[in-house]
C-alpha cells in the first residue's frame, strides 16, 4: 500500500496532535490540581456541618449530575413522573419552592419531559445538566468549606478535555482506519492485508497505554471535595433518615439513581440508540468504546470523590 498517501499522512498527524494536546492538557491540569489542594487553608469551615438540602447531598457527593437525579427521584416520589420502559410525565406540578438550583433541576427535568410521550432516562439527565444553573449550590458548598473552588475549576476543566479528546481520538481511529483500507485498496497478498491490519490494531493499543499512563501519572481521578466535605459525607451515609420519601431522597443523593429498582430497570429496557442513523450508531459505538477502555485506569472527569 502507499503509505505517503496524503489521506494517511492527515489522518496519522490529526491522531499523533490529539494525543499530544491531550497529554499536555493532562500534565497542566494534574500541576493545577496540586497546587489548589496545597494551598487550600487547613483551618476548619465557620460550618463544619451543614443542613444541606438532598439536592446539595448529592452535589457534594458526585457533582452536577447527581443533583439533576435527586431532582428527577423528587418528582417521582411526589407522582408527577412515571418510570417504566421510558419516563414520562404524569401532569404538570404546581410549584412553590423557592429559586436555587434544586429548582432549576426541576424545571429542567419538566421542560424535556413536557410535550413529549416518554424519554430514555439517560437523555433526561444529561438533557437537564446542560439547563440546570447549579451555581446557587456551588456557592454554599464553596462557602461552607466543603468543596475547593479553585480544584473544582480544574476539575471541571479535566472534564472538558477528557469529553472532546474522546470525541476527537474516535474519529482519529475511524480516520485512520479508512484511510488505510482505501490506501491498501490495491494490496493483493494477505501479508499487505495484514500488515495495515496489524498498524491499524497498534495504533488503538498505543493509544490506550498513552491514555492510561497519562492519567495515571497525572494525579488520575481529580476531586474538589474537601477533607471537611468527605468527613461530612463520610457522617451521612451513616444515617438513615425517617420517613421513607427521605430515605431514598438520601440513598440516590449519596448513591445514585441506580439504586432504585424503578430507576435501574428504567435504564436497561430502553435500547439507548433508537432513533439513530445508522452512521450515529457507528459513531457511538467507537466513542463508548474508547471511552470505556479510556476510564478503565481512573477518568479525571470532575466528579467529587
Amino acid at each position: 500500500m502507499d503509505w505517503t498517501a496524503p489521506h494517511v499522512v492527515v489522518a496519522v498527524v490529526f491522531s499523533a496532535a490529539t494525543q499530544a494536546w491531550f497529554v499536555v492538557m493532562m500534565i497542566l491540569t494534574g500541576r493545577a490540581h496540586r497546587r489548589a489542594v496545597r494551598d487550600f487553608p487547613a483551618t476548619e469551615p465557620d460550618l463544619a456541618s451543614p443542613d444541606l438540602s438532598h439536592e446539595e447531598l448529592g452535589m457534594l457527593a458526585e457533582g452536577d449530575r447527581r443533583l439533576v437525579e435527586v431532582a428527577l427521584a423528587r418528582l417521582w416520589l411526589e407522582g408527577h413522573v412515571r418510570v417504566g420502559g421510558w419516563v414520562s410525565l404524569v401532569d404538570e406540578p404546581t410549584d412553590t419552592a423557592k429559586e436555587g438550583s434544586a429548582q432549576s433541576a426541576r424545571r429542567a427535568v419538566l421542560d424535556r419531559l413536557r410535550d413529549r410521550r416518554g424519554m430514555h432516562l439517560p437523555d433526561i439527565v444529561h438533557a437537564a445538566r446542560r439547563r440546570t444553573d447549579f451555581s446557587d449550590a456551588q456557592r454554599r458548598l464553596i462557602s461552607a468549606g466543603l468543596v475547593n473552588e479553585v480544584a473544582e475549576r480544574v476539575t471541571l476543566t479535566r472534564r472538558r478535555v477528557t469529553g472532546v479528546y474522546t470525541a476527537l481520538m474516535s474519529v482519529a481511529i475511524m480516520g485512520v482506519a479508512g484511510s488505510m483500507g482505501v490506501a491498501s485498496v490495491g494490496a493483493r497478498s494477505a501479508g499487505e492485508k495484514a500488515q495495515v491490519t496489524g498498524v491499524i490494531v497498534g495504533l488503538f493499543l498505543f493509544y490506550v497505554v498513552v491514555t492510561a499512563v497519562t492519567r495515571n501519572r497525572t494525579g488520575g481521578r481529580l476531586h474538589a471535595t474537601t477533607p471537611a466535605g468527605r468527613e461530612l459525607l463520610a457522617a451521612t451515609a451513616r444515617v438513615s433518615p425517617e420517613p421513607k420519601h427521605d430515605r431514598v431522597l438520601h440513598r440516590v443523593a449519596l448513591h445514585g439513581l441506580s439504586t432504585v429498582p424503578e430507576f435501574a430497570e428504567a435504564a436497561q429496557r430502553v435500547d439507548p440508540s433508537a432513533g439513530q442513523s445508522t452512521g450515529q450508531r457507528t459513531f457511538s459505538v467507537f466513542a463508548s468504546v474508547f471511552a470505556a477502555i479510556a476510564g478503565i485506569f481512573g477518568p479525571g472527569d470532575g466528579t467529587r470523590r
